[in-house]
């Protein structure tokens, strides 16, 4: 598998030009050089709101975008704050999620002639690869966008999976009150009682940081997010990446990074952690709520929460190991825990085990009409990636 064009978060150091790992997800040294080009004319001019209710884990990674950083090689062993935050979020199919999403943008920066810096030449044109990737990585920054995004996760945790999904629908209709203008989401719940739990995680990069105490503030949260990049507040939140093979090498060889084995361990590693979290986050919630289910053998399930930490770690180490020197990656089956399987009393309906979408709200925060530069550039990134609709005044 060859090092592929996609987009990350940005995080510290992840400036345009700058080299990255994708094996490691990590930022390098500089190693392309080129004319900045920015997007002019263009504040306050995309974006998209959208709610999800889902009980799995793959869903939630779509609402987070995840999934989209995992394509691109970063996942558990990147260090991915996106990732740190799904991780709080403890998500489990005994539970329901409501996630709220805003992603505004501003502007793309990018590269324009982007070339190997001199420093970087150098090391290909005389035969020192593995000390280029050392330092430079396999893909380098070529653009970022500007603006911001915002996540509220609202974890519904009760007794029923009835009242789950009826907490939920209060959460779904406080949405539909903000979305229609409302100035109070009117939610009735509880934040906890004897038979619910409600926690709420929010993650948001660019604009203006405030507390997060109840539905009501995370939805304020969310448009207040808008309102500010509609106000001509941006923030780098994303970068594009590409391998370097896009750009004039010595000799033109575009083989000169071999990261093909590494990529697929390292996949394969995420793959068994995934599943492994996935288990964990399911027996921390009957753990934690054990009157609410049949058939739990609690001296087992600690036993199976054990075990899990410890293949865990074991796959990061490999994952370790393998993205410092790709001729040590091995194989690696992890053991799976042996438990009884719980099940809900009998007044709890077991979890669904499969998501649905309440019909995005789609809010303009364009006060004008978007450049073609630009309209292309986000259709050209993010097309595929999640519903984005442009706006025109």
């Amino acid at each position: 598998m060859e090092a592929m064009m996609g987009n990350v978060s940005w995080s510290e150091g992840l400036r345009v030009g700058a080299g990255y790992d994708v094996v490691r997800g990590e930022a390098k040294q500089e190693a392309v050089v080129g004319e900045l080009e920015v997007t002019q004319d263009a504040a306050g001019q995309s974006g998209d709101m959208t709610f999800i209710q889902t009980h799995t884990s793959e869903e939630v990674d779509k609402a987070l975008e995840i999934d989209a950083e995992i394509k691109v090689g970063v996942g558990p062993f990147g260090g991915s704050a996106k990732m740190s935050f799904r991780e709080k979020c403890k998500v489990s199919q005994e539970a329901t999620f409501c996630i709220v999403s805003v992603t505004a943008y501003n502007a793309y920066q990018q590269l324009v002639r982007p070339r190997l810096s001199d420093e970087a030449l150098e090391l290909l044109s005389t035969g020192k690869r593995d000390r280029f990737r050392e330092r430079f990585g396999d893909n380098f920054v070529s653009g970022q966008y500007v603006g911001a995004e915002y996540y509220g996760v609202v974890r519904i945790e009760a007794k029923t999976e009835a009242r789950q999904t009826e907490i939920a629908g209060e959460v779904s209709a406080s949405y539909g009150m903000m979305a229609s203008g409302s100035a109070s989401t009117n939610f009735k719940s509880g934040m906890s009682s004897a038979e619910h739990k409600i926690e709420i995680y929010t993650f948001q990069k660019g604009g203006s940081v405030n507390m997060c105490r109840s539905i009501e503030e995370m939805f304020g949260n969310a448009v207040r997010v808008l309102d500010e990049t509609r106000a001509g507040r941006g923030y780098p939140f994303e970068v594009s990446i590409d391998p370097y093979t896009e750009l004039k090498l010595p000799n033109d060889d575009a083989s000169f990074i071999q990261t093909e084995m590494a990529e697929r361990a390292i996949r394969e590693y995420m793959r068994h952690t995934k599943e492994l979290t996935k288990i964990a986050n399911d027996i921390d919630f009957v753990r934690r709520n054990k009157d609410w289910f049949d058939n739990v053998d609690m001296e087992k399930l600690n036993a199976a929460a054990g075990l899990i930490a410890d293949q865990v770690n074991k796959l990061s180490e490999h994952a370790d190991v393998c993205s410092r020197d790709f001729a040590a990656c091995q194989a690696f089956s992890p053991t799976y825990p042996d438990y009884p399987r719980w099940t809900r009393k009998p007044d709890a309906p077991a979890a669904a085990g499969g998501g649905f979408v309440i019909k995005p709200q789609l809010i303009n925060i364009g006060p004008r009409k978007m450049s073609p530069a630009l309209a292309a550039m986000v259709k050209q990134r993010i097309g595929q990636r999640r519903l984005v609709k442009v706006f025109k005044s």
